[in-house]
């Protein structure tokens, strides 16, 4: 390493995670980073947004209210892909149509690509080997042919790559060079004839090429590491640390792990997150170096706590790390030294000199588990109303609403907490996405195996709902204007430090807590909204009135 690259390393050993200003949203599923400042994430509302100064400031480039946008990749400044997983095909998976978008004006504008009917149902990972070699991986339904594809010829035309013999479902791809990649799923443990395959019979698979896809070898198919599966668990995401290194995160709700080769795949270790939390259901991996990285995901098999778990000694032992974000599906690591890491999951972060708080466990509340009622405003004048439910996977689960000329005011919508066949849908995260003309907003909910279904508490930023009281007095008081403010999430969120209901340590505590409301970094979950935040210091501003 130069003396360049070791001073950047050295930078980021020392820096800390912070939550860039990417809109408040319960999960970005991906993000592609050209540089330390140009960017793009793609999230649960169904957005395509773009930043040029670190994640700053986020512009929207691309908005659809029907289809779930799971991957993105570019190969130049111009050219760029995002695969889709979910719409409003069979089996909640998008139409051949709307499978895999890309620009070629660094996304000024987006198209939708014609794809052979050989392509997988959903594109759930994308690989760029160079400027002309670009890899496609999926699907993530194991009742669905897996596949790959390729192109050769930046992104002009497609070829598939049929991966049944292989794999039940695929994941992930990353790509080295245009000839060498692995891509990372699951397999039918049983193989029984005519079964239809489950989710629940998969073990992983981690498969490797060196001739560009024509042929692929499981590298994670050894005897006595196969042992070590339990059934119901697959490789969720990759990632390749040079020389020799590769780590896969293993997606298994009730029994977190790792696997880890420092060998190029010859062979492998099983390593189990072992943090307080007991931190399982993961996907998002990422290694700054051999020995310090970090992994998150659903956190829980319910998806309630999100959490994110760090290691410093190559995934041997492990500490709660829930400051780094949470639901994490991706990091990023930019540049060769790398300069730059960003991760993303309920925000986007990065890794940036300064101070960042920890953030404290999360603690849902329980709701009913039939029906669940979203309640949201309507504006006046809009014209199209679109309320759906997602699974974690990016399938669409059922269609909650779809009108024109909705009525304004405050409306409530109700979900049963099953599929559109009337079957009660499985334990896990699930999202109800709410699309008014142009704009969406989507609540988090995690239907559990107790029966019951629980949410992270919808910020009110995430929903058109006016402040508490619909009135900004003109001398507010803590009693009436400033508590209300606060949910019974943040107050168990902090009561380890102090008590958010309490006004004499509120007003001894309103400058700090007016800098964490500011920075974003509090309330752990999303960002106050302009109007809060004005109100809290127009509390301050004028005496802190009880």
């Amino acid at each position: 390493m130069t003396n360049t690259g070791q001073a950047q390393m050295e930078a980021l050993l020392a820096s800390s995670w912070v939550k860039t200003n990417a809109p408040v949203v319960m999960r970005n599923d991906d993000i592609w980073f050209l540089d330390g400042n140009n960017g793009w994430t793609v999230n649960c509302h169904g957005q395509i947004l773009k930043t040029t100064d670190a994640g700053d400031h986020w512009t929207e480039q691309f908005h659809v209210p029907d289809i779930w946008l799971r991957c993105i990749g570019f190969a130049t400044d111009q050219i760029g892909w995002v695969g889709t997983v979910g719409g409003r095909g069979d089996d909640g998976a998008p139409t051949l149509a709307k499978r895999l978008l890309a620009t070629r004006d660094g996304g000024a504008s987006w198209a939708w690509v014609d794809l052979p009917a050989a392509v997988p149902g959903r594109i759930c990972g994308l690989s760029v080997a160079d400027a002309t070699t670009i890899y496609l991986s999926g699907t993530n339904n194991p009742a669905e042919p897996p596949g790959l594809m390729k192109s050769s010829d930046g992104g002009t035309s497609w070829q598939a790559i049929p991966m049944a013999a292989h794999a039940s479902m695929l994941i992930d791809v990353f790509f080295r060079n245009a000839s060498e990649g692995w891509v990372v799923g699951g397999r039918d443990a049983l193989q029984i004839p005519g079964r239809v395959v489950d989710r629940n019979d998969m073990i992983p698979v981690v498969l490797h090429t060196s001739d560009g896809g024509a042929t692929w070898t499981n590298l994670a198919g050894a005897p006595d590491l196969v042992r070590q599966f339990p059934r119901g668990e697959w490789g969720w995401k990759i990632q390749f640390l040079p020389p020799s290194t590769l780590v896969v995160a293993l997606e298994n709700e009730r029994d977190g792990a790792i696997l880890r080769s420092d060998d190029n795949g010859a062979t492998w270790a099983r390593l189990k997150i072992n943090d307080a939390q007991r931190n399982s259901n993961l996907e998002g991996i990422g290694f700054l170096t051999p020995e310090i990285g970090w992994i998150g995901g659903w956190g829980d098999q319910d998806g309630i706590t999100g959490a994110t778990s760090a290691t410093s000694d190559g995934g041997l032992n492990w500490r709660n790390a829930n400051e780094v974000g949470r639901n994490l599906n991706r990091f990023r690591f930019i540049g060769d030294p790398v300069h730059s890491v960003f991760a993303s999951g309920d925000g986007v972060y990065r890794l940036a000199p300064g101070q960042t708080a920890v953030m404290p466990p999360a603690t849902p509340r329980t709701v009913p588990a039939d029906p669940y009622r979203l309640d949201f405003t309507i504006p006046a004048g809009a014209g199209t109303l679109l309320v759906t439910v997602w699974n974690r996977f990016g399938s669409l689960v059922r269609t909650l609403a779809d009108s024109t000329g909705p009525a304004a005011g405050a409306t409530s919508i109700a979900w049963d907490i099953k599929d559109a066949a009337g079957n009660r849908v499985p334990p896990g995260p699930h999202f109800i996405r709410v699309t008014i003309d142009q704009t969406s907003f989507a609540v988090l909910l995690a239907v559990s195996h107790a029966g019951a279904a629980a949410t992270l508490p919808a910020h009110p930023a995430a929903s058109p709902t006016p402040p508490p009281g619909g009135h900004a007095p003109a001398t507010p008081g803590f009693a009436a204007d400033i508590r209300p403010l606060f949910r019974d999430f943040d107050r168990q969120a902090m009561l380890g430090a102090f008590d958010l209901f309490d006004y004499a340590t509120v007003k001894a505590r309103a400058g700090h807590i007016l800098q964490r409301l500011a920075d974003g970094t509090m309330p752990c979950d999303a960002r106050w909204d302009d109007a809060r935040i004005a109100l809290f210091r127009r509390w301050m501003d004028s005496g802190m009135a009880p």
